[in-house]
């Protein structure tokens, strides 16, 4: 969750005080997407302006999932039912006022209170239903999923060539009978109008799609010549890259490379990698050099695997460990990456050992 807030949160923010207040909100989020601090506490992490993270914050609730970085459930609600265009006020006051009651089943109650029937709550309660009291749930579990991948990485001569996987879509193209109702003479004005109507539409989409073809290709060849040490020798040899340095490079949008890439995977030799793993922030170490931020999480994860499990370590000795190594790192940001990993704090690790 948090890595996929904060690759919005880059596409639609460029200033950093911004960026960090962003940072901040979504580090902060709950398992299950709630933000369950105060603006001022946030403030107080960062040292950013309370009228900032205000806006970052309304910035953040709209963003993909639904409903994140609301307060408790209610509001992630009625954040849905806004963003959704929804305009039904009774939705609105239902979810405000009686949501405690909708889920116990007094419509009566409800009725009475707003002055509606009660179809009119049960119709309410099957709309409400539709949206998500969990909006991070799709970022847990671990239910085995099948992945086809929609690029093929093929190595040749210590090169990689690429190709698109279309086997099983269809070659789309416009039906020839159409054509010749065109320029039939004898066809209706109305008739050939509507035709050329469709015609020139179906058209845009051909090339609309030839022209995604082309931006995929176009993407996925930057990202095998910045990147290819990673291809070659793994996660380590991962430089850091955003979608602003590859749009930059590319001469298109930040969005532009963000659908490219979003749930999309390239099949290299025997491995499926996500495109998205060819991107990385960015560490700056003491001599001014800069490290991916999943290489730092590399490092932290295989300090804790090696650690003494009668004396685990603390965050703030992994961030000492990493200032000897040449890396400049807070410590909330080693909690953070450590949380990201799935590994508690050192207090339970001990306990669990």
């Amino acid at each position: 969750l948090y890595e996929h807030l904060l690759w919005q949160l880059n596409i639609f923010v460029n200033n950093e005080k911004e960026k960090q207040a962003g940072k901040v909100i979504i580090g902060n989020l709950t398992k299950n997407g709630f933000l369950n601090m105060s603006l001022q506490q946030l403030c107080q992490l960062s040292g950013v302006s309370f009228k900032v993270f205000k806006r970052v914050l309304r910035l953040v609730r709209t963003f993909d999932p639904s409903g994140v970085a609301a307060r408790n459930i209610k509001e992630s609600l009625l954040i849905q039912l806004f963003l959704s265009g929804n305009t039904d006020r009774c939705l609105y006051r239902i979810i405000f006022l009686h949501l405690g009651d909708l889920e116990k089943g007094y419509f009566s109650k409800i009725a009475n209170s707003l002055s509606i029937s009660v179809e009119e709550v049960k119709r309410a309660k099957k709309r409400i239903s539709y949206l998500n009291p969990n909006p991070a749930a799709s970022f847990g579990g671990s239910q085995a999923v099948h992945i086809e991948p929609d690029i093929f990485f093929d190595k040749n001569n210590g090169t990689y060539n690429i190709e698109i996987n279309n086997r099983d879509l269809p070659r789309m193209k416009v039906n020839h009978y159409y054509r010749v109702i065109l320029s039939d003479a004898k066809a209706a004005s109305e008739t050939k109008k509507y035709i050329k109507d469709k015609f020139l539409g179906a058209r845009w989409l051909i090339n609309a799609l030839r022209q995604r073809i082309k931006t995929i290709i176009l993407v996925c060849e930057y990202l095998i010549q910045e990147q290819n040490e990673f291809l070659r020798q793994g996660a380590e040899k991962l430089k850091p890259l955003t979608l602003g340095d590859v749009a930059g490079d590319l001469s298109i949008s930040a969005a532009t490379v963000s659908r490219v890439v979003s749930n999309k995977y390239a099949q290299v030799s025997n491995r499926l990698i996500a495109l998205k793993s060819f991107f990385s922030g960015k560490i700056e170490t003491i001599d001014k050099g800069v490290i991916s931020n999943r290489r730092i999480k590399e490092m932290i994860l295989i300090m804790i695997e090696d650690e003494n499990s009668k004396n685990p370590l603390t965050d703030s000795q992994i961030v000492l460990r990493l200032q000897k190594q040449g890396f400049n790192i807070a410590r909330r940001t080693v909690s953070k990456y450590r949380e990201n990993l799935g590994i508690q704090p050192f207090y339970l690790r001990k306990n669990s050992k």
